[in-house]
């Protein structure tokens, strides 16, 4: 079978793809209701829209199963999609019971035929340096009327009988576009946006810190969903003169599949669970005090600054050696890489001001402005078999704590802000 884009258009919508709807509005029945069309699209719109909510909001979009692109083992210009299941970016189920096949040449003729009327520079606007063409596989859901049925028309009209649909099919739409084609988006929307994510997981800091922080930028906004087409995979189209001098397609170089998966809730506990096995073994499964922030401090009207670790809890002064942690700098010039700097570890108590904080000495002058830096545990001072603890043998979390951050003047102070990639 080959697919190409269908020409059927959506029918019954639940509203408009991705936005957050107003509420739900569900039928209320009692003996002697007069029931109509209206009152019975209402009642499907309101189960499906709801699980189109469900689905969008607390699943996300992606594939399920399946849908593995490859190529067909008889030629280079057939690809082969694989049948299975995903969730686009509006909630709505995609089910692909069959594999599918798409002819690149076929599609290639035909997109060089419909594109020549109304954009005389394509495909020379869409290939790379090579010649050769950028193009994506997607998906996205369809629904189509089908089962004609007679259909009595309204007794007001001249027109006394006639026909309508009885069925809606939901189906899928297959189709290849260039790379470049804007009606598709390969990055998918998260809550909380990724932007938000990447600024709060640049830090390593512990896990009631990022849970804290989850919340606070999921609060900002529900992102919207976008287009409806599903990214599969990604591909070069080799394009070639035939001996009649007609472009073809004669092959796929790089081809790659993109979905991103949606994981079951029983793949999800099963990795949960090795990976709390995994830590247990190195004692990281038990709850212990974490590093909650990291903060910059001047020591007086000097040029000496301290970097402190702020902790959940106490711990054990002891399990706290002097050399505990490194801090390195980035360098791009002289001696390019991470050049260590000299810095020494001491415990501060908690007081009735502060937590307890795990504090590290930096040389006078060992912080320049806009200088990138890398403050991480030494694991040959602090191994995982002897990890920093309190008074109940908890493991500081994260066990190999890692920090990176810049360093701006502020005034006649050095400030620390996060690291030029979480912004």
């Amino acid at each position: 079978m080959t697919a190409y884009s269908m020409d059927c258009p959506p029918i019954d919508q639940c509203g408009s793809c991705g936005t957050l709807p107003a509420g739900f509005t569900r039928l209320r029945y009692f003996f002697g209701k007069r029931m109509g069309v209206a009152d019975f699209l209402d009642e499907q719109r309101y189960h499906a829209g709801k699980m189109r909510f469900h689905n969008q909001r607390l699943h996300g979009a992606g594939m399920l199963c399946g849908l593995g692109v490859t190529r067909d083992k008889t030629t280079d210009v057939i690809l082969r999609v694989g049948k299975g299941a995903a969730i686009d970016s509006c909630g709505r189920e995609i089910i692909v019971g069959y594999d599918q096949c798409i002819d690149l040449d076929a599609w290639y003729q035909r997109e060089l035929e419909d594109r020549r009327a109304t954009d005389s520079t394509w495909p020379k606007s869409a290939v790379d340096d090579k010649g050769n063409l950028p193009i994506v596989v997607v998906i996205r859901f369809r629904d189509c009327a089908m089962g004609p049925e007679p259909a009595p028309r309204d007794t007001c009209s001249c027109d006394a009988a006639g026909c309508d649909f009885g069925r809606v099919r939901e189906e899928f739409e297959l189709a290849i576009l260039p790379a470049n084609d804007p009606s598709y988006n390969a990055t998918l929307p998260l809550t909380p946006p990724r932007k938000d994510l990447d600024k709060l997981l640049g830090g390593s800091i512990g896990a009631g810190h990022v849970a804290r922080a989850l919340a606070d930028a999921a609060a900002k906004e529900c992102p919207d969903a976008g287009e409806d087409w599903l990214l599969l995979a990604s591909m070069t189209a080799k394009l070639e003169l035939d001996p009649a001098g007609v472009q073809r397609v004669t092959g796929v170089n790089n081809l790659h599949n993109r979905a991103r998966m949606l994981a079951e809730t029983a793949l999800l506990q099963d990795l949960l669970a090795r990976q709390m096995a995994a830590s247990a073994q190195a004692g990281g499964v038990v709850l212990g005090p974490e590093v909650i922030a990291l903060h910059l401090v001047r020591e007086g009207s000097t040029d000496v600054y301290w970097l402190e670790l702020e902790l959940s809890w106490p711990v054990i002064k002891e399990t706290v050696p002097k050399k505990a942690f490194t801090l390195t700098q980035l360098s791009t010039s002289g001696t390019p890489g991470w050049n260590a700097l000299s810095v020494e570890t001491h415990y501060a108590a908690p007081t009735a001001t502060q937590n307890a904080r795990i504090r590290v000495k930096v040389d006078r002058g060992g912080l320049a402005d806009h200088g990138l830096y890398r403050l991480a545990i030494d694991p040959a001072k602090v191994p995982l078999a002897t990890p920093i603890i309190d008074d109940k043998l908890r493991p500081l979390r994260p066990l190999e704590p890692t920090f990176h951050f810049g360093i701006e003047k502020h005034g006649s102070d050095l400030r620390l802000v996060p690291a030029p990639y979480a912004r």
